[in-house]
């Protein structure tokens, strides 16, 4: 990994396959189902979803200014929250801040917070993710991604 601050991108192959993670899909051209891992590439599929703790950081930029230690947190091209550090938190407050943000969810206190680093914030983001996404369904998902290609 290039730096320190990147997640595993979509490229990263990460141990076996989990068969907890397939869809259940049909041919077109034969009745016999078949699965696909999810996060895979197979070819003739309208969008494979990754697999849910397939994380990216990418810079916070606003106005053309990349913001420093300020972070959108992306998962399969979808943007789903923020972990940034706090400029000008009192001394022995907690520097960094995290939050899971789904458009058209409602966010439980739980999927946001506060940490003592960047490391911490992501280790506690991804376990609000993973509680979030278990509570998404494929529409949700659809509508998320509809929404971020029009931004």
């Amino acid at each position: 990994m290039p730096r320190a601050t990147r997640w595993p991108t979509r490229g990263t192959i990460r141990g076996p396959c989990r068969p907890t993670w397939a869809t259940r899909i049909f041919s077109t051209r034969c009745a016999t189902p078949s699965c696909r891992q999810i996060g895979s590439r197979t070819s003739g599929a309208d969008h494979v979803t990754a697999p849910p703790d397939q994380l990216a950081l990418r810079p916070t930029v606003i106005a053309g200014e990349r913001l420093e230690d300020d972070f959108v947190v992306v998962w399969d091209g979808i943007r789903i929250g923020r972990i940034f550090k706090n400029h000008g938190a009192p001394s022995g407050g907690p520097a960094w801040s995290w939050s899971v943000i789904v458009r058209d969810q409602p966010q439980p206190p739980a999927w946001r917070g506060d940490g003592a680093d960047l490391a911490q914030c992501k280790a506690r983001f991804k376990t609000a993710w993973l509680e979030c996404i278990a509570r998404l369904n494929e529409d949700d998902i659809a509508a998320a991604r509809r929404a971020e290609q029009d931004k």
